[in-house]
């Protein structure tokens, strides 16, 4: 089966802050999805969200820490994250059909249920023996952000998985990809 790929890249600058960031893809997303399904693709076409799911663990801060520099958080917050669950539900809620396929940790099961709760289709989320991937953001008074990220689980799909997912899906369906899971470029 040859395997196609809708790609979309999306440049912007937050000036406010990481939530306006996550409200803004999770608009354009809703946008892309509703283009693709309003250019008469078919009622049988699948969506595929090969993608990441995580726990987002936001300080807020004064400043954003440099090197050799250490700073008490004004406050945290422990959110679910990652572009492909965002992007899953940001397309469940559209109204649209998707399936979420990738890997998740045992300390990640609210992930999953998450994506349930807002629609999407899990039939293809594997829990394996691993944390669930993470993302540290720092996020200033000023809004800016900084951001790094642990895999952890994302980094668990193999080419054997990718192939059995697939082997759900046809020419005329839509895989999303995000760049934050393992073999991507597959």
């Amino acid at each position: 089966m040859k395997k196609e790929v809708l790609k979309g890249h999306f440049f912007f600058v937050i000036k406010n802050n990481f939530f306006s960031l996550v409200c803004f893809l999770l608009n354009k997303v809703r946008d892309l999805i509703k283009v693709m399904w309003y250019n008469n693709c078919g009622d049988n076409m699948k969506l595929l969200n090969f993608g990441s799911c995580n726990v987002d663990y936001v300080y807020q801060l004064d400043h954003v820490v440099v090197a050799g520099e250490t700073e008490d958080s004004i406050g945290m917050q422990i959110f679910p994250g990652g572009k492909g669950l965002n992007q899953s539900i940001a397309v469940a809620r559209a109204g649209s059909s998707v399936y979420h396929a990738g890997a998740i940790g045992d300390d990640g099961q609210f992930l999953l249920e998450l994506l349930k709760d807002n629609g999407a289709n899990v039939d293809f989320l594997k829990t394996v023996n691993e944390k669930s991937g993470h993302a540290i953001i720092q996020v200033a008074k000023n809004g800016e952000n900084c951001i790094f990220i642990h895999a952890g689980a994302n980094a668990c799909v193999d080419k054997q998985y990718i192939d059995v997912v697939l082997e759900n899906f046809s020419k005329g369906d839509f895989l999303l990809l995000q760049n934050e899971i393992s073999n991507v470029d597959y």
